[in-house]
């Protein structure tokens, strides 16, 4: 008989679809959506989809990010706003949406042409080390402005095999984040794929999914992980400069992470960090087999994939 084909790649990906940090204005009794933007991010030479590409309305904390195929669906409150979409390696673009705007809305992002200088970076001897550490170092001067926030989320579990998917669970859940009192979420719907009943509730939840890996401590399904980005992260991560890429002009450095010890509750995968500003841009992290989990979730991998942004403000934020 062939061996039983055990699905073995879970894919969490977040929509955050509205950030607010406190010291924003009182949040106001909402109108009904004024307006749903939907399509595709696209590369303009191939045609080719751009996945986790970066939709947000300019000058607010509101935004979207495009799944797989490269499509995105976006709520307006209001009209007319400019959307901003970004994709590393490609130039960005801005298009104003207005009453009279289609709304089915296809974005064409050019490769960046930017010519790339030789990476110097003076430091440790290892660039990545030193990206990172300035990474680290800037996120100590806004971090703890930052009191709270609240997102709308949509969170999407993949369960496949080689080639195929073979379930699906999804949910929206509202999340308020408080410095001193951590996570709270509310569920607002909840599916999933029939061979997922009785897993998705208990293996996959809903709740307590929506995480920030730019946090110091992140919690992955009640484990406690050494974010890539806390003030010790140099002691339990080695982190290696791998390529330069370009972005509105400037470069983006991706950085290879690894656990500096196999046993510590840590990640690896990359992330991507804009240069002078040394933010987090995007992060694609798995955790350490050390991580503790259900008897289903031992059976898979797990990767975590998240961008970020400032949103015009001086938080950078999923």
């Amino acid at each position: 008989m062939p061996p039983r084909n055990v699905p073995r790649l879970l894919v969490l990906g977040l929509f955050l679809l509205l950030l607010l940090p406190i010291g924003a204005a009182p949040a106001q009794a909402q109108a009904p959506t004024a307006f749903t933007l939907s399509g595709r991010v696209v590369d303009a030479e191939t045609g080719e989809p751009l996945p986790q590409a970066n939709l947000r309305i300019a000058d607010t904390y509101q935004g979207t990010i495009t799944n797989t195929d490269g499509q995105y669906t976006l709520a307006l409150d209001s009209l007319p706003v400019t959307v901003v979409v970004r994709y590393v390696g490609y130039e960005s673009v801005r298009r104003r949406i207005t009453a009279d705007t289609e709304s089915r809305q296809v974005f064409r992002l050019t490769p960046s042409t930017v010519q790339m200088e030789e990476v110097q970076v003076t430091g440790s001897g290892n660039p990545g080390e030193t990206i990172m550490q300035r990474v680290i170092e800037n996120k100590q001067e806004w971090w703890p402005a930052l009191k709270s926030y609240s997102v709308e989320a949509y969170n999407r579990f993949t369960v496949a095999s080689d080639t195929t998917i073979a379930a699906v669970a999804e949910s929206q859940t509202t999340a308020f984040w408080d410095a001193e009192r951590g996570t709270r979420e509310v569920v607002r719907s909840q599916r999933g794929t029939a061979n997922l009943q009785g897993i998705a509730e208990s293996a996959l939840p809903a709740a307590a999914t929506v995480l920030n890996l730019y946090e110091d401590n992140v919690g992955v399904f009640g484990n406690q992980m050494v974010g890539v980005t806390h003030p010790d992260a140099l002691d339990y991560y080695d982190f290696t400069l791998d390529t330069t890429r370009a972005i509105d002009g400037r470069q983006a450095f991706r950085i290879e992470v690894e656990p500096a010890n196999r046993l510590s509750s840590t990640f690896r995968g990359t992330v991507t960090v804009l240069d002078s500003t040394y933010a987090l841009l995007e992060a694609q992290l798995r955790p350490t087999p050390s991580l503790s989990t259900s008897r289903v979730l031992k059976e898979v991998d797990i990767t975590f994939e998240q961008q970020f942004s400032n949103f015009g403000g001086p938080y950078w934020l999923p």
